[in-house]
C-alpha cells in the first residue's frame, strides 16, 4: 500500500499503487519501493525522473519534530518518529544523515509551524551539509489569529561524496509552536555526476 509524505508532495509505494492513486497534483513525486525509480506526475502523466542503480540504496523518512515550540534561530530540528533508515544513514541520537556513498541525494523537507498570536514571523527551515548552510525554505507571514498556519519547504538535489553530514535548522522571529505536517526524506538517487 502506497504511503503519502504529504507535507513534501512524495508518495511511497510498490508500482501497482502507482497507478491506482488518484486526486495527484503536478509535482507530486511517487518512489516505487520495489523497482526503485522515482516519478513526477505533470498534471497528466507520470514521468520518469531517476532509475536508482545497483549502488547502495539509502532512503530515510520521519516526520513530526523533536522541538514543540522555535522559539530562536537555528534550532537543530529532527524527525520525532523515524519510518525509514536504511543503511542506518540518519542518526536519530543526533539528528544528522550521513550519506554512506558517494552520489546525488534528492532532499524533500517541511516545516510546518502555527501560532495563536499576531506575531509577523518568518519561519525558516535550513539544510546543512557539511557543516554549512546549502538550502533554505522561508516563509514570511502575520499570524493573525489562533490557527493560523504556514509551510517552509526545502526541496534540492545535493550531489556529494561518501561522508557528508546533513542536518536541519529551525528559525523563527516569534514563538512558534511545531505542526504535526513537519516532514524529512532524503533519498540516494544517482551515482555522483
Amino acid at each position: 500500500m502506497a504511503r503519502a509524505f504529504s507535507g513534501l508532495g512524495v508518495t511511497a509505494g510498490l508500482a501497482a499503487d502507482r497507478s491506482s492513486l488518484t486526486g495527484m497534483v503536478a509535482g507530486q513525486q511517487f518512489f516505487e519501493t520495489d523497482t526503485k525509480r522515482l516519478f513526477i506526475y505533470d498534471g497528466s502523466v507520470w514521468n520518469l525522473i531517476q532509475t536508482i542503480g545497483s549502488a547502495v540504496q539509502t532512503f530515510f523518512y520521519g516526520n513530526g519534530a523533536n522541538l514543540s515550540t522555535i522559539t530562536s534561530t537555528n534550532q537543530l530540528i529532527k524527525p520525532a518518529t523515524v519510518f525509514a533508515n536504511t543503511n542506518a544513514a540518519y542518526n536519530s541520537t543526533t539528528g544528522k544523515f550521513t550519506a554512506p556513498v558517494r552520489g546525488m541525494y534528492l532532499v524533500n523537507a517541511n516545516l510546518s509551524v502555527y501560532s495563536g498570536g499576531s506575531d509577523v514571523a518568518a519561519v525558516g527551515l535550513q539544510l546543512n551539509v557539511g557543516g554549512s548552510a546549502y538550502a533554505l525554505g522561508y516563509s514570511s507571514i502575520k499570524f493573525i489569529s489562533f490557527g493560523t498556519h504556514v509551510n517552509s519547504r526545502i526541496n534540492t538535489l545535493v550531489n556529494t561524496d561518501a561522508g557528508a553530514v546533513f542536518d536541519f535548522y529551525a528559525s523563527s522571529g516569534a514563538n512558534t509552536t511545531v505542526y504535526s505536517g513537519t516532514e524529512f526524506m532524503i533519498l540516494h538517487v544517482s551515482d555522483k555526476v
